[in-house]
């Protein structure tokens, strides 16, 4: 499903070349939502149990970064919700909502 979705979202900034900074956050926004979208068109969604695990990570670098611990938040969602394989004990960002 991941793979699927991470190529459709590939697919939705090809031919689209940045020309000042702005733009290429733009690009990688568009590609999150369309990400997101997709997965969520599939039955999946972010995992409460990611999010449990990812908060205490997330304070840390809050302070360590001086910055919101929202933005802490987002900055490991930006990172989580493209791995689609287990790694370790980390939980996935993804989880089926058809269980």
């Amino acid at each position: 499903m991941g793979d699927e979705c991470t190529g459709i979202s590939e697919k939705a900034i090809m031919g689209m070349t940045p020309v000042v900074d702005f733009q290429k956050l733009e690009l990688l926004s568009r590609k999150a939502n369309v990400l997101k979208n997709c997965m969520a068109d599939r039955g999946f969604h972010e995992d409460i149990v990611w999010r449990k695990y990812v908060e205490p990570l997330a304070k840390v670098n809050a302070t360590k970064q001086a910055i919101s611990f929202d933005e802490a938040i987002e900055n490991i969602r930006k990172v989580d919700m493209w791995i689609f394989r287990k790694q370790n004990q980390r939980p996935l960002y993804w989880v089926s909502t058809k269980n």
